[in-house]
């Protein structure tokens, strides 16, 4: 008699974990196999002799994206967090506010490269909105920066650092690539275009640059030295796809000038932290999600 009972209770439990299903109310087990068919049971017998069974959900994993954490496809049980930036994952800091900062430029005479001297380019953002493109599934970001600078002359040597070299980039806020660009001269302009892949989703995003520079008359000390005020107007315009929020500027100091090339476009794969990173670049995020005020 004994024995024929617990052959029943050993038949209920089998019925059990046959009728289990994903998503039935129970505790997780991320050990066990996909091949199981999506679900397992084991029993538990109370003080009456009834058994309990709990269902297991076999998770599938989608992998983590920037936007959503590991998520199981079968039952939606998250895991862990949402893959970090390139920034967040090197712990560079990116701030999510105007720019207001000071970086290293170089002064130089024009005629005689050699004679240099470190100067403050202050940047500060003076605008920065967006409003819809006429493409369909596109919008406009709209950035424009003011940077100023001193020009000095010697007038113990009669050197005249006429000219200032600075420098800047763009990013990808996700990947942290490097746009594509050249080098400006003076009052210049140019159109560019680059495609990223984010989570598997390919954007192209098109942008414009234009540098406007006035420049205030000499003055002088006692001596005879000289100084000038010079203020460039750059203004970006970004086409980017609806939902792409990763716009990156980068105010980078330059401490060397090597010369100038206005012709060649530097579309080599570069990354913000490769080896030609500077200490002292500041970062700011351009177009977070919820942080570009439309157009009035």
């Amino acid at each position: 008699m004994n024995k024929k009972c617990l052959t029943l209770a050993v038949a209920a439990v089998m019925s059990a974990f046959l009728l289990a299903g994903c998503g039935n109310t129970g505790t997780a087990d991320d050990t066990n196999s996909p091949s199981d068919g999506g679900a397992t049971a084991s029993a538990a017998v109370d003080e009456s002799g009834a058994a309990d069974t709990v269902q297991e959900c076999v998770h599938e994993w989608i992998e983590a994206t920037f936007a959503k954490p590991k998520t199981c496809s079968l039952c939606g049980k998250t895991e862990g967090e949402p893959r970090q930036s390139y920034f967040e994952e090197h712990g560079v800091q990116v701030a999510y506010t105007p720019v207001a900062c000071t970086v290293n430029a170089v002064n130089f005479d024009y005629f005689d490269i050699t004679n240099q001297r470190i100067t403050d380019a202050v940047w500060k953002q003076i605008d920065c909105y967006s409003e819809p493109a006429d493409e369909e599934g596109y919008h406009l970001v709209h950035l424009e920066l003011e940077e100023s600078h001193q020009l000095f002359y010697d007038a113990s040597t009669y050197i005249e650092y006429n000219f200032c070299s600075l420098e800047s980039d763009l990013y990808d806020w996700y990947t942290g690539r490097v746009f594509p660009k050249r080098q400006l001269y003076q009052d210049d302009e140019f159109d560019y275009s680059t495609m990223l892949e984010i989570d598997g989703v390919q954007y192209n995003v098109f942008y414009s640059i234009s540098v406007e520079w006035e420049h205030d008359d000499w003055k002088s000390d006692k001596d005879g030295n000289g100084t000038k005020t010079s203020v460039g107007h750059h203004i970006y315009t970004f086409k980017v796809p609806d939902g792409y929020d990763g716009l990156v500027f980068g105010a980078v100091p330059e401490n060397e000038y090597t010369g100038l090339d206005t012709e060649t476009v530097n579309e080599d794969e570069r990354y913000a932290l490769d080896d030609g990173y500077i200490e002292g670049t500041v970062f700011f995020r351009i177009n977070k999600e919820g942080t570009v005020p439309e157009k009035l």
